[in-house]
């Protein structure tokens, strides 16, 4: 039988020092940027109900140093489960993210720039 691994890590709370409902989403994408300085997240009004097509959902990415919250862009093309299927982008994984939108054609995907809010 092969021994237990011990081991302790550091627990830091992120969010909730307003009203908003915060979640990242999907369990296999990585939430935080490969520099570890920010942390992805969806903001949503409330989470004591299913979502509709009319709710708004806020990407958005917290800066580890000092929880400070940077909203990105926002979506209605979102669930509890998945989220928006936010992530970092592979090829520039501290500058670029990756999330599913509603358009008038059906759903796409955008890839923008954190700090410049470039879109493509």
């Amino acid at each position: 039988m092969k021994p237990i691994l011990r081991q302790t890590v550091s627990i830091e709370r992120l969010t909730g020092y307003d009203s908003k409902r915060y979640f990242f989403g999907y369990y296999d994408l990585a939430a935080v940027s490969q520099d570890g300085n920010y942390h992805l997240t969806h903001r949503i009004d409330s989470a004591d109900r299913m979502q509709t097509a009319t709710d708004r959902c806020e990407i958005g990415m917290i800066r580890l140093g000092d929880h400070g919250y940077i909203p990105l862009s926002t979506t209605y093309a979102w669930n509890f489960q998945q989220g928006t299927m936010l992530q970092w982008n592979p090829a520039c994984p501290n500058e670029e993210i990756i999330y599913n939108v509603s358009a008038n054609h059906g759903l796409c995907t955008v890839v923008q720039h954190v700090h410049t809010s470039e879109k493509r």
